[in-house]
């Protein structure tokens, strides 16, 4: 699945042809191979990202040693750890490309620059990664009052593109449950069919 930049910024403000090549001018697309990681702790985030193609996913490592996956990307996501790329302080988490990715990078001093030349960019950027992160954290809340089977119906239903394309010891971690009940999960539900 691919998103374009443009058409999502046309569903909140008018893009003329002078933003849509200021944009261009101002970003950088790059391809990442799947496993590479485009944010780790404890770097500092210099870049706002845009995902266009391909599935990310924020995790942490918590004092065990252990990753804690915290969400999932998918086209048409911009992020960043936003208070690192604001406070220049360091990141506590890592995004890794679980696909091959396509994102259009906007370093610091880009993003800036588009500030200055395009009145909504901020604003609008900003209101993306709040409903994106508002989202998350209400799919997350729902997922500590289900048990690991009605998680799993529920990212199945609304969320396949994900379940059909990471690996499961992520959907696992997500959920809360462990590698082991999500594949007793989805063979009853096989044979349940």
């Amino acid at each position: 699945m691919k998103k374009d930049l443009f058409s999502l910024l046309r569903e909140h403000v008018s893009v003329n042809q002078k933003h849509q090549e200021s944009i261009q001018n101002h970003s950088c697309i790059k391809i990442y191979p799947k496993g590479s990681l485009l944010l780790k702790a404890p770097e500092i985030s210099n870049c706002v990202w845009y995902l266009e193609e391909g599935i990310l996913r924020y995790f942490s490592i918590n004092e065990e040693g252990e990753a804690k996956t915290e969400m999932f990307l998918e086209p048409g996501d911009f992020f960043t750890d936003l208070t690192s790329f604001w406070e220049q302080i360091s990141t506590e988490g890592f995004v890794e490309a679980l696909t091959k990715t396509k994102v259009r990078i906007f370093e610091r001093c880009q993003y800036e620059s588009l500030k200055r030349e395009i009145p909504f960019w901020n604003e609008v950027v900003n209101r993306i990664c709040k409903r994106h992160m508002q989202d998350q954290l209400l799919l997350s809340r729902r997922l500590i009052h289900l048990n690991g089977t009605q998680g799993y119906q529920l990212m199945t239903e609304k969320y396949s593109n994900i379940v059909n394309n990471v690996p499961a010891v992520h959907l696992a971690s997500f959920i809360g449950i462990s590698p082991h009940s999500l594949s007793r999960i989805k063979r009853k539900q096989s044979l349940d069919r």
